[in-house]
């Protein structure tokens, strides 16, 4: 099973020292908890990491770089669904 405070510092780490808006997303993951069951501590899926991308508005065409960059780093780091539903919903909480 993955290790979810392990992944939370990595991205932190790791993905935050990215160019924005990519760490930006990363950085959302600061106050992410580690109260997920068995099934949210998978890897994410790539629905999840594309929502993730449209809510970050990363869809737009001269960020096509920054979108490749999310998708290849989300990735390598091997966020989980977890840390995908928690970018989900503060990303829909910022667009409020």
């Amino acid at each position: 099973m993955l290790n979810f405070d392990a992944i939370t510092a990595q991205a932190l780490r790791e993905g935050s020292a990215l160019p924005e808006p990519v760490g930006g997303i990363f950085r959302l993951l600061w106050d992410a908890d580690n109260h997920a069951n068995a099934a949210s501590l998978q890897i994410s899926t790539p629905s999840q990491r594309g929502l993730v991308a449209h809510l970050s508005g990363l869809n737009a065409p001269h960020l096509r770089a920054a979108r490749a960059t999310w998708y290849r780093e989300a990735e390598r780091i091997e966020l989980t669904k977890r840390h995908c539903d928690h970018l989900i919903k503060s990303l829909q909480a910022t667009s409020l």
